[in-house]
Parts: structure tokens; C-alpha cells; sequence
């Protein structure tokens, strides 16, 4: 299993990408407690969230918590210094926010909405209808713990008329600037039904805008 870095500037911002990021247990390992615990007992309604996609509560203080999900935080870590270290930040001065995670999978939801009104809510996605950004959180991760096509990846607005498409090869991981615009490209609900889109996001900001 071949780990590679690439990084590409687009005017005045870095794109960092990490492939391979864990070892295939290892990232199994992730997979089945996202699946079987975080969004089982950390679930957002979707009467919070507009779907897609089904996302967590925020959940750092619990991942600092998790054995498995420390060692993965530890990890993380190793590629923001990284990026810092490409992008002139002081990565003593960055603190990780916050972390949840996003799913793109079945429709069998709680609550009043039919299947086909969510089958058309998935349908209809609109990429850039969902465009949004963190404003006062300089870096952002997005690890693919699980993809069914690297297709389905990040898009971000560099400015009116250009954008940048990040790939999302699963177990790789993106870091950039998620005070830009950006958004997710989702499956279709007959792929994701059998072959979820899920995604690990950890934000951080300098420590002169921390609050936990």
C-alpha cells in the first residue's frame, strides 16, 4: 500500500491530500464504529440537518475519549503539521474545533418523510445550491472513510468563475481552507445503499479564536 502527498496551490490557497492514510484494518476498524456507534448513539435528527447527508452531533471531546478514534486524532495531527509547515502557519498556534461526521447511505430515516420525498432530496442535490464555509476555521480535514467512487468528492469556490474538485479516493484525506466555499458530490441512493459515502471532518481554529 503506496501513502503519497500532493499538494497544489490555487492562487492564494494550498490543497493537501494524503492517500492511503491507514492500513486497511485500521481503517475497517473506523468504518464499523461509525456505522455501528456514532451514528447510531450520535446521530442528528435530520429534522436538524438538511439531508443530505446524515451527520453526527459534534463530537471531538468524545473522540479524544475513544481509543481508536485518539489514535486516528494522533495521526491527523502528523499531516496538519504538515500542512502548516507548507503554508506558513504556526502549527503550535492551531487548535483542533471540532469533529463530526457525515453519511451518505440508506433513507430509512425516523419521522413523517416519506421514502421518495427523501429519495428526491438526494436526487435533487444541488452542489452548488450547498455551497458553505466555516468562517473562522483556517484548516479543515476531510478524511473519506468510505466512498464508493472517488468521483464523489469535495468541490470549493475559488472565486466566481473557478473551482477546485478534490477526488475522494476512500482512506485519503484533504486539508484546505474551509473559510472558502465549498461542497460535497453525493451518489445516487441506488449506489449508496449499498456502498455508503462517509466522511470524518475536524476543523481547527488559532488559538486566539479557541472555545470548546
Amino acid at each position: 500500500m503506496d501513502k503519497k502527498i500532493t499538494v497544489k496551490k490555487c492562487g492564494d490557497y494550498y490543497f493537501y491530500k494524503a492517500t492511503n492514510v491507514f492500513a486497511e484494518s485500521f481503517r475497517l476498524a473506523l468504518f464499523e464504529s461509525a456505522q455501528n456507534y456514532w451514528f447510531k448513539d450520535k446521530r442528528k435528527s435530520i429534522y436538524e440537518e438538511i439531508f443530505p447527508p446524515e451527520a453526527t452531533q459534534q463530537i471531538l471531546v468524545d473522540l479524544y475519549e475513544d481509543p481508536l478514534w485518539n489514535k486516528y486524532l494522533d495521526h491527523i495531527r502528523l499531516h496538519i503539521t504538515k500542512y502548516c509547515n507548507i503554508t506558513n502557519i504556526d502549527s503550535k498556534s492551531v487548535n483542533l474545533h471540532s469533529a463530526w461526521m457525515t453519511r451518505v447511505g440508506g433513507i430509512d430515516f425516523e419521522g413523517d418523510h416519506t421514502r421518495e420525498e427523501l429519495k428526491n432530496g438526494l436526487d435533487l442535490h444541488s452542489t452548488f445550491g450547498n455551497m458553505h464555509s466555516h468562517k473562522k476555521n483556517n484548516i479543515g480535514v476531510v478524511y473519506y472513510l468510505s466512498n464508493p467512487d472517488p468521483k464523489y468528492g469535495t468541490v470549493t469556490r475559488l472565486n466566481k468563475s473557478k473551482v477546485y474538485n478534490n477526488d475522494g479516493d476512500e482512506n485519503s484525506l484533504m486539508i484546505f481552507d474551509p473559510r472558502l466555499e465549498h461542497s460535497a458530490l453525493y451518489p445516487k441512493l441506488e449506489i449508496t445503499e449499498k456502498y455508503p459515502r462517509i466522511t470524518v471532518v475536524l476543523d481547527c481554529v488559532p488559538s486566539a479564536f479557541y472555545s470548546r
